[in-house]
């Protein structure tokens, strides 16, 4: 919601796409897209999906879109965030993707990794060094 506001409130650094609206679109289905596959893929583990709640996982997902990236539900809103950012054409809006990133990796990614490597250890740790944490970092 801060890109949205930050957006239409400070509508002063501003810039426009040519096809905007197809990029913000095409951004926004592979945002949905990759976070519900993701959910999918946990569904047939029989694990658990609730970021609050890292230390129930049953299962370990490691194949699908988690081949890309560890965290696909957090590639999905990033992505779905940085699609409403060039919708809204606001430059402190796409500053604030980086933001999101940078506090859902601290916050919450960070210790869902310690809750993984006590669970699963060893597997947890050589999925780690196999598959990066957003798609390329």
């Amino acid at each position: 919601m801060a890109i949205y506001f930050v957006g239409r409130a400070m509508p002063g650094a501003t810039f426009r796409l040519p096809a905007e609206d197809a990029v913000a679109g095409l951004l926004t289905l592979a945002g949905i897209g990759i976070a519900v596959w993701a959910l999918v893929q946990f569904r047939q583990q029989k694990t658990t999906f609730h970021p609050e709640r890292p230390g129930a996982a049953s299962a370990l997902v490691t194949d699908g879109v988690y081949k890309v990236t560890r965290n696909p539900m957090y590639v999905g809103m990033a992505l779905i965030l940085l699609a409403l950012a060039l919708k809204l054409g606001s430059l402190l809006s796409l500053l604030l993707v980086p933001v999101f990133i940078g506090v859902i990796t601290a916050v919450q990614i960070i210790p869902e990794e310690r809750a993984l490597t006590r669970l699963f250890g060893d597997e947890f740790e050589a999925f780690k060094r196999s598959t990066p944490r957003w798609l390329f970092l």
